[in-house]
């Protein structure tokens, strides 16, 4: 699961990456301007590269208050997934 969750997050960063950088494309040097949502959102991107992945601890705590859940009411769990 954390192997599924990192390559998960690797998969999406690259990709709104990619997104970001054809809006900026598109939209020009406008788009460097602090007052551009795509200023911001390009930092942000770039940013995501470099933070490194969640804590394995984060996964085994998150999985395990998941099983308490569908141990304690298993179709309300079901449900959301």
């Amino acid at each position: 699961m954390i192997k599924d969750a990192a390559l998960g997050k690797e998969i999406v960063t690259t990709a709104a990456a990619t997104v970001v950088d054809k809006a900026v494309g598109i939209a020009g040097g406008g788009a460097f301007f602090r007052r551009s949502a795509l200023e911001r959102l390009s930092r942000d991107m770039r940013a995501a590269r470099f933070r490194p992945p969640s804590a394995p601890v984060s996964f085994q705590l998150a999985g395990a208050a998941l099983r308490r859940a569908n141990e304690s009411a298993p179709d309300a769990v079901a449900a959301t997934a």
